[in-house]
């Protein structure tokens, strides 16, 4: 059960969400806890106490991130409303704010780890966000979520286009599938491998059962002809499937390359370890 929609960007009684979690975990014991944060980091230790598993929802796309479009005033580190908190408005908006959530809980004194979500922009012509995202755009934002660690995908979904539900729908079923699953649940993403020839690649890898995982996706705009080769922390002796994108790929011990890229591109590649 969700408890809270952005209690820090609403700033509510920062105990709030603790009570209300613990309210909760009485009546039913059984049952996770979940809650949306808004901002980057607006008390997150208190905020956090109330779940069992952090949403973040970062939503990037169109805004304008050093001037808020709907209140007219300039947006810092400590004033305005852009629409995504210190973000630079970048798709890998949704990615920095994953690790920076991982990395609050990682350091909170006597807490262990919590489980990440990440709530997906789908939707777009309203306040700060005056277009809504391209089918690529959500995919990519998709796969960066997935590539640090988010063990869930949900969305804000309205007003946006039948291409972009149909489009996240397709590889969603790659993450709800067996295969997606065991590699997504068995583990937790080897984030940040090394990319050589093409700076705005994203790659992280997953190992379970002799086989491994490994998601890509490109923040480039544009087509290109360059090779990208992806440094993989363990060696592989083949592939073993392409679950979602261009099957040309090619293995080589820890390199992972393939020649071109299309504009945003996303691959989710199964290896056969060796």
């Amino acid at each position: 059960m969700n408890l809270a929609d952005e209690p820090d960007g609403w700033s509510y009684a920062l105990n709030s969400t603790r009570l209300a979690y613990d309210q909760l975990r009485e009546l039913d014991p059984y049952h996770p806890v979940s809650l949306v944060l808004n901002c980057q980091n607006f008390y997150y230790t208190e905020y956090s106490s109330g779940a069992d598993i952090v949403f973040e929802d970062a939503y990037p796309v169109a805004i304008n991130a050093t001037w808020s479009i709907p209140w007219n005033t300039p947006c810092n580190l400590t004033y305005g409303d852009c629409g995504c908190d210190n973000c630079v408005g970048e798709l890998t908006d949704v990615s920095t704010r994953l690790d920076d959530i991982q990395n609050y809980q990682d350091n909170i004194q006597g807490e262990g780890s919590k489980p990440t979500w990440a709530v997906i922009q789908a939707f777009g012509e309203q306040s700060y966000w005056p277009s809504i995202p391209s089918v690529a755009e959500v995919e990519t934002m998709m796969m960066l979520a997935i590539n640090h660690n988010a063990k869930g995908l949900t969305y804000w979904i309205y007003p946006s286009t039948s291409d972009v539900n149909v489009g996240s729908g397709e590889l969603g079923k790659v993450f709800q599938s067996s295969t997606g699953m065991n590699f997504l649940f068995g583990t937790n993403a080897i984030k940040g491998l090394p990319v050589a020839g093409e700076p705005l690649v994203d790659a992280s890898a997953w190992i379970v059962d002799g086989k491994m995982m490994v998601g890509v996706a490109s923040g480039e705009y544009v087509d290109f002809s360059s090779t990208v080769t992806i440094m993989l922390p363990a060696s592989a002796a083949s592939i073993d499937t392409v679950l979602y994108g261009d099957s040309g790929w090619t293995v080589s011990g820890r390199m992972l390359s393939k020649t071109g890229l299309k504009a945003l591109e996303i691959g989710v590649i199964v290896l056969n370890l060796g």
